[in-house]
């Protein structure tokens, strides 16, 4: 099975910025149908990879501001820490004689940096049946548990995922995983909500990837309605499923998310 890694956002617009190779399919770039792809081309598509989905970040915060953690959930997200500084607060006798001016202290609040690394991985794998409209709740239903996630103390790194086949019971052909975020980065919002499942992200920028890999395989998958989705035993997933033919199903994975601690 061919497999295509990439390890950030930059890497993957890049990546789709590169010309198709012969004989593939032109899907990422058809125009209009928004409802289905919901952006109106490729270029639109870049655009919101770069800029981010400010609409998808801000539902992710109301979705959390709404929940209600779970009864003895920790959910702390700073603490306390004593700092030196000469406009501090509390003079420290035994720095001072030492000789060090800067001997005075203060309590400050600090953002709490999980010492547990999380590598999560987020299935993006829908049927052709599943609505743009459902997509985007789901986007949203991941942003807000990575966020969660993290808020709990964890660092999380976080990566996309999708396994093609060129026939509906044969074997996967070709493996999709792109990390959107680094473990020690700082969350954005708007980034993840785009790169964990917008359509635009699902149906234009992983539709550019297939085109453009220089497999033939991969390539005659593109030309002939990308491929069947498969799943993925790898494990590390958000849901407990890996793919979705209809809406129902994509809801369903939404509860789970959201039913999480």
């Amino acid at each position: 099975m061919h497999t295509l890694t990439l390890k950030g956002m930059a890497a993957l617009v890049a990546y789709c910025q590169q010309p198709p190779q012969a004989g593939a399919g032109k899907s990422s770039n058809r125009a209009g149908d928004n409802s289905f792809f919901g952006t109106p081309n490729l270029s639109a598509a870049l655009t919101l990879a770069t800029n981010g989905w400010q609409d998808g970040a801000a539902k992710a915060a109301k979705a959390l501001a709404a929940r209600r953690p779970a009864a003895g959930a920790k959910t702390a997200t700073r603490r306390s820490v004593t700092r030196y500084d000469v406009s501090g607060d509390d003079c420290d006798v035994s720095r001072f004689c030492s000789g060090d001016p800067e001997n005075m202290t203060e309590n400050r609040r600090v953002m709490i940096r999980g010492k547990t690394v999380r590598r999560v991985n987020v299935a993006l794998n829908f049927s052709s049946g599943v609505s743009g409209q459902t997509i985007m709740e789901y986007a949203v239903a991941v942003c807000a548990a990575v966020q969660r996630i993290e808020a709990g103390g964890n660092r999380v790194e976080l990566w996309v995922k999708k396994q093609i086949g060129a026939t509906t019971n044969g074997p996967a052909v070709f493996a999709m995983e792109i990390r959107v975020k680094e473990a020690g980065s700082r969350m954005q919002p708007a980034a993840l909500a785009f790169a964990c499942g917008h359509p635009s992200f699902y149906r234009r920028l992983l539709f550019a990837l297939v085109e453009r890999f220089p497999a033939r395989e991969v390539t005659r998958i593109s030309a002939d309605s990308y491929g069947f989705t498969k799943d993925d035993a790898s494990g590390g997933y958000l849901t407990s499923g890996t793919r979705w033919k209809y809406d129902e199903a994509v809801r369903a994975a939404i509860a789970e998310l959201d039913a999480a601690n």
